[in-house]
């Protein structure tokens, strides 16, 4: 179990995960080896500990971590939630899309639902500012561009209620 801890502690110390991450790398990758030129850890499946991965107490050894981790506040699904909506939100991405990918991570639906509601993300003007950057302030009004910045503002996950109120404003 110490090795567990060991490699739980090191991954949450540079940067934040949610349970289900934290759960799967702990369960793929059991032990630390250096590489060749003893930089940095190599993970492969010949690499792994054959003891820790052959011991039937694994799961409940990574229960204990994951548990441990949460007495100690190091491992908190919200601030997870909170952390990746900001992050992904200031670098263009809607609601849709952040959606998806904390769904992706094993974050629980109502956690998203409460942490969306609660990050005051106004995504109409981060929606536009996104289309400016990406487009110019200046775009030709024709069904071409229109189709274009929809599909844009689809893939990058924003509701297409809120873009079809966009371009009543700004190119109708």
């Amino acid at each position: 179990m110490n090795e567990l801890l060991k490699r739980a502690t090191s991954l949450l110390a540079q940067r934040d995960y949610s349970e289900w991450e934290l759960r799967r790398k702990l369960t793929r990758q059991s032990s630390w080896k250096k590489g060749e030129n003893g930089r940095s850890p190599t993970y492969s499946i010949n690499n792994i500990d054959k003891e820790i991965v052959e011991t039937p107490n694994t799961h409940q050894y990574i229960d204990q971590v994951i548990e441990y981790c949460y007495q100690h506040n190091w491992l908190d699904d919200r601030r997870f939630a909170e952390q990746f909506i900001y992050s992904r939100s200031n670098k263009g991405y809607g609601p849709r899309r952040i959606i998806l990918e904390l769904q992706q991570k094993g974050v629980t639906k109502s956690i998203i639902e409460q942490t969306l509601q609660e990050s005051n993300i106004q995504w109409k003007k981060l929606a536009e500012s996104v289309v400016q950057k990406k487009f110019g302030k200046k775009i030709n009004n024709d069904m071409k561009n229109k189709v274009k910045i929809a599909n844009f503002l689809i893939y990058r996950g924003f509701d297409p209620r809120l873009f079809s109120s966009y371009f009543d404003n700004y190119y109708i």
